[in-house]
């Protein structure tokens, strides 16, 4: 990939780049409030996710049409309680990725996040995270209704963001979504660690190898 010094702002993935994975132990927990075995539960839950990601279901409705897959059926309660511990653990910022994100902006660069999400979860970033109101674009597939990898999310933020998708550098944990990105003409790299992603960005000129004050 051609390294170019004209980027003009860095948008970041939410899960596991801006948000630390998972709490440990999390699909344990989901299994012991669903009642049913954690090997049997995290495949389809991961298969069913992205109709969530996408606003086609409610977190609710969603953990009811996992455990209808598996043959289980649970109180409204529990599915209530199955949401908010999914929520839960996903509710972790990474202070490595949050201190990128404060040097990309006072090098004067924009910031942005494009993440499959869903609507609960955003609700609750916006009222816990000062962050997502202080980013200058972002794109969430449950308002969008497109998850990641499809091109049309990519189109979007660019222009949410106001720049070609050539101005715009991308950190995301999954290749999948990193093959997407390049395919509609993003800088778009793997996320390895925020000292991986600091090192990119040092590359490419957008925030200085030591700052002022290290």
């Amino acid at each position: 990939m051609q390294l170019r010094t004209d980027i003009k702002a860095v948008v970041f993935d939410y899960g596991n780049v801006l948000s630390l994975p998972q709490a440990p132990g999390t699909m344990d927990r989901l299994a012991g409030l669903a009642g049913v075995p954690a090997r049997e539960l995290e495949p389809v839950l991961w298969a069913l996710r992205p109709a969530w990601d996408r606003g086609d279901l409610s977190g609710v409705a969603y953990y009811r049409a996992i455990l209808e897959r598996l043959g289980r059926e649970v109180p409204p309660a529990v599915l209530e309680r199955l949401v908010e511990a999914d929520m839960e653990s996903w509710s972790r910022l990474n202070p490595e990725t949050i201190a990128l994100v404060r040097a990309v902006q006072r090098a004067g660069k924009k910031v942005g996040i494009l993440s499959n999400m869903p609507v609960e979860f955003l609700r609750r970033a916006r009222e816990r995270f000062p962050l997502f109101q202080e980013v200058d674009g972002a794109v969430y597939s449950c308002d969008v209704r497109v998850n990641k990898p499809d091109r049309e999310i990519y189109e979007h933020c660019a222009r949410v963001l106001g720049l070609s998708p050539a101005e715009v550098l991308f950190f995301d944990d999954l290749p999948v979504n990193i093959e997407g990105a390049r395919a509609v003409g993003f800088q778009a790299f793997l996320w390895k660690g925020a000292e991986e992603a600091r090192r990119i960005l040092v590359s490419f000129g957008i925030i200085p190898a030591v700052e002022q004050g290290e």
